[in-house]
């Protein structure tokens, strides 16, 4: 844990204190809270957004700790865009998305916001269902 300061200072990524916090009490219903206390990979995949500055995410990895907690959830959060990792909500940086998303820190909560129902549907389906 020593390492990770001067490893984040090297990379040019922000110091995850200077951060802004979260006001986490006005996130809406489309929002999950994914908790991940186990040291290590955290065993999901982000990729970048449309927009380019957000994360959503891509996938999972099998038998990953992200995957054994959604299991548990029963719920899927593809394509949902990462919203904000333990208090700090993520702004338009990418660089502070990885420097909280990479941090050895645990537990770790990310915060996922869904994409709106009408957009949850797979692509055939949309459009299928436009006239």
């Amino acid at each position: 844990a020593a390492v990770w300061p001067a490893a984040t200072r090297a990379a040019g990524l922000p110091a995850v204190r200077d951060l802004p916090l979260a006001n986490l009490a006005d996130l809406d219903d489309d929002v999950v809270a994914l908790e991940l206390n186990e040291p290590g990979p955290l065993g999901l995949e982000l990729a970048a957004s449309r927009d380019g500055v957000s994360f959503v995410l891509a996938g999972v990895v099998d038998g990953g700790q992200a995957a054994r907690r959604l299991a548990a959830l029963r719920r899927s959060l593809a394509n949902a865009r990462l919203v904000a990792v333990d208090d700090v909500e993520l702004a338009d940086d990418p660089r502070a998305t990885v420097a909280l998303v990479t941090s050895p820190d645990r537990p770790k909560t990310l915060y996922f916001k869904l994409e709106p129902p009408e957009r949850r549907r797979p692509a055939a389906a949309r459009r299928a269902a436009k006239p």
